[in-house]
C-alpha cells in the first residue's frame, strides 16, 4: 500500500502506547496497577448540568447540523463568563466552540504557517503542540523550560531560538506537566517579547479553574494589555467541568483571527455538537460553585495524599498550586524516567509517565497525575 511519508513516518501518540503497555502488565500479572498517567477528570460533572443535559437530549432541534462558526447563545455565555471571571470584555464574535482543547491546538499550525516556517514548544511541554506541526509543513522548534526558573520561560534563551522563520510560540500555565504557575507580571512580559518580535502566542489556558490558592487565580492571556494584537486563547470545558469526554472547547482572539482559523476548521469537521453546546452555555450562565468547590477539595486531596507517598519513599516533590500533576525528579539511581517508571510499576504497582513523553527536559522527571481516583491505599 502507498502510505504517506506522515503516515509511514509519524510517531503514535505517546499515551495511546503507553496504557498499551500498562493493561498487558495488569494481565499477565493479574493484578490491578493504580494509573496515574492520563489527566482525564474523574469527579463526576455537577447533578445541576446532568439535569439539563437530560432535558436537551428530548429537543430535536438539537440533533441538526450544529453550524461551523458555534452556538450564539455558547458565544455569549463566554463572553459573560470572561467579564466575570477575568474583568476581560471579547464580543462573541472573538470565540469559537471546537471540540476540545487539542482539537483547537492541533489545527492552529495552518494559521500562521507557510512551508519550513517554525513554531516554539515547550520542553517539557503537551505533546499535542508539536504532533501536527510537521503535518503542515512546518519545523518544530523546542524552547528548554528549566527548574531553576521555576519552569517559566527565560527570555534569553529564548530570543536566541527565533529568526525570520519564526511564526508563533505555544505556552502552556497552569502548565503540563510541570503545574508551573504563571502571574500577570511574567505574562506583561511574554506579550512584550512577542509583539517585538512579531509572532503569534497561542496561550492554553485548559487548567485555569484548577487551582489551590485562591489568592493566587490562574490569569487569562487578555487581562495583559495589548494582548489581543498577538494572542489566542485555548480555553477547556474537560477539566472545569467534568466534561472532557463530551469533548468541549474553545478558542478566544479577536474576530479576524477567528474568521481566519474558522476557515481552516471547517475544512476539518461540521463543528460541536449543539446538544453539547448548549449544556456548555447552560453550565456557564449557572455555575454551581458548590459542586466546583466540592470537585475541587476532591483533586487536593488527592494531591497532598500522592505528595505524602511519594515523599515518604525518598523522592524530591514539590506542591502544584495549580493543575492536575506533580512533576518529580527521578532519583540519582536512575538514568531516565522510563527506568524510574518501569520500577514503580514492579514495586508498587502504579503506572506514571516517563518525563521523556514531554520532551528531552524531562528526562530526569515522571509525571504523576492526580486527576483519578485512587482506589487503594498506597
Amino acid at each position: 500500500m502507498r502510505f504517506s511519508l506522515f503516515a509511514k513516518n509519524s510517531a503514535s501518540y505517546f499515551f495511546a502506547n503507553y496504557l498499551k503497555k500498562v493493561r498487558q502488565y495488569e494481565k499477565e500479572k493479574g493484578i490491578k496497577v493504580t494509573d496515574l498517567t492520563v489527566g482525564s477528570p474523574s469527579y463526576p460533572p455537577s447533578k445541576k448540568y446532568l439535569k439539563k443535559l437530560q432535558e436537551l437530549i428530548f429537543e430535536e432541534k438539537n440533533y441538526l447540523y450544529p453550524g461551523y462558526s458555534g452556538d450564539k447563545d455558547l458565544k455569549k455565555a463566554l463572553s459573560s463568563w470572561y467579564q466575570r471571571r477575568f474583568n476581560v470584555f471579547l464580543d462573541e464574535d472573538c470565540f469559537l466552540p471546537v471540540l476540545g482543547g487539542k482539537d483547537a491546538i492541533s489545527h492552529l499550525p495552518p494559521l500562521v504557517l507557510n512551508k519550513n516556517d517554525k513554531i516554539l514548544v515547550p520542553n517539557p511541554g503537551y505533546p499535542g503542540f508539536f504532533g501536527t506541526v510537521p503535518f503542515f509543513y512546518g519545523k518544530v522548534v523546542f524552547y528548554p523550560l528549566f527548574e531553576k526558573d521555576n519552569f517559566l520561560i527565560n527570555f534569553s534563551y529564548l530570543e536566541k531560538l527565533i529568526d525570520k522563520k519564526t511564526k508563533a510560540i505555544f505556552v502552556n500555565y497552569p502548565s503540563n506537566p510541570t503545574g508551573a504557575l504563571a502571574d500577570k507580571s511574567f505574562l506583561e512580559k511574554l506579550v512584550d517579547f512577542c509583539l517585538k518580535k512579531n509572532i503569534f502566542l497561542f496561550y492554553d489556558n485548559a487548567y485555569s479553574e484548577i487551582y489551590f490558592d485562591s489568592q493566587k487565580k490562574p490569569p487569562s492571556i487578555f487581562e495583559i494589555k495589548n494582548a489581543k494584537k498577538i494572542a489566542l486563547e485555548i480555553g477547556s470545558f474537560s477539566k472545569t467541568f467534568s466534561f472532557a469526554g463530551l469533548r468541549l472547547g474553545w478558542v478566544a482572539a479577536e474576530k479576524e483571527v477567528i474568521d481566519k482559523f474558522l476557515k481552516i476548521k471547517s475544512q476539518f469537521d461540521s463543528g460541536v455538537p449543539l446538544l453539547f453546546q448548549k449544556l456548555a452555555s447552560y453550565a456557564l450562565d449557572n455555575f454551581d460553585n458548590d459542586w466546583y468547590q466540592k470537585m475541587i477539595n476532591f483533586y487536593q486531596s488527592q494531591r497532598d495524599y500522592l505528595f505524602s507517598f511519594f515523599k515518604k519513599i525518598g523522592l524530591e516533590v514539590k506542591l502544584p498550586l495549580a493543575g492536575l500533576y506533580l512533576w518529580i525528579k527521578v532519583p540519582k539511581d536512575f538514568s531516565n524516567g522510563f527506568f524510574f517508571a518501569d520500577y514503580l510499576l514492579e514495586k508498587y504497582q502504579i503506572a506514571v509517565t516517563p518525563g521523556e513523553a514531554f520532551g528531552s527536559c524531562g528526562k530526569k522527571y515522571i509525571r504523576v497525575s492526580f486527576s483519578s481516583k485512587i482506589e487503594k491505599k498506597l
